[in-house]
């Protein structure tokens, strides 16, 4: 009897998660499918411009270890279907409206709160919204990026924070840098500019759209996992895609961030602030 009734028991609960499921999951898929952006086969090309910039070549550290310094910063948590999910914002102090606000996505392994780091000077100085978006794993998942998540995440955060939709841009590190390109080009939004740093998406992964966000790319010549050639390559196909799409090489630099990250920060919100 003892077996039957937790076996009656087991049997009933997984029928009351797959009843769930069959709620849930349909709506989930629905609403990413209603973010993503249409294919355009009939939209016009994009610009594809290539410069140096060795005035932002950081100086060598001295050793490589990092651990995000951040103040002000408030996590807030949410749910994405069934999957806890984190997002950490840095809110200027001014109160003079709408503010323009920078969506940034982190690097492989690291913690939202790195790009935090590296742009709360940039904040400080321009009253900008930082809100950066905790990764789900270790990494982002590029080929699917789950437009409904990231715009919820912008729906909840304008529930207490002066998000200006009009100037809205993206910047993304490494593996983020790809999710931040891919994002532009895959996810509708009210995207105003993009820029990355050592990182490209597979190409592959990118189709011709309408509205193409400008996007801008810094890259270092001694980047070990992210090559000059292939940068360019991606570069090229996401400008047919529609994006005019601008390659900033910096002599010498390599794949580290964290030196030169508001440096980076402070040259990608001056193109922002120029479109």
């Amino acid at each position: 009897m003892r077996i039957t009734y937790f076996a009656v028991l087991a049997l009933l609960g997984a029928a009351f998660l797959a009843a769930i499921a069959v709620l849930v999951t349909p709506n989930l898929i629905q609403d990413d499918r209603s973010y993503m952006t249409l294919s355009a086969p009939d939209a016009a090309n994009g610009t594809f411009v290539e410069t140096d910039r060795p005035d932002l070549r950081p100086s060598i550290p001295d050793h490589f270890d990092y651990n995000p310094e951040t103040r002000n910063t408030v996590r807030h948590r949410l749910l994405n279907g069934a999957v806890p999910r984190s997002f950490v914002v840095y809110a200027p102090v001014i109160d003079q409206g709408p503010r323009p606000t920078v969506l940034l996505f982190h690097g492989a392994g690291r913690d939202a709160a790195s790009m935090i780091d590296m742009w709360d000077d940039v904040a400080d100085a321009e009253g900008l919204m930082l809100i950066a978006i905790q990764a789900p794993f270790s990494g982002w998942p590029v080929e699917a990026p789950n437009g409904a998540f990231i715009h919820n995440v912008l729906t909840q955060a304008e529930t207490t924070y002066p998000i200006d939709r009009e100037r809205l841009f993206l910047f993304g590190h490494s593996n983020g840098a790809k999710m931040a390109q891919v994002v532009a080009n895959r996810v509708q939004g009210p995207w105003r500019g993009v820029a990355s740093h050592g990182g490209y998406p597979d190409p592959a992964w990118m189709h011709r759209i309408e509205e193409a966000p400008p996007i801008r790319s810094y890259l270092g010549t001694s980047d070990h996992i992210f090559v000059p050639a292939q940068a360019r390559l991606s570069g090229s196909v996401v400008a047919t895609a529609g994006h005019d799409f601008e390659l900033i090489f910096i002599p010498s630099h390599t794949h580290w961030f964290y030196e030169g990250g508001p440096a980076f920060a402070a040259d990608a919100w001056s193109w922002f602030e120029s479109l």
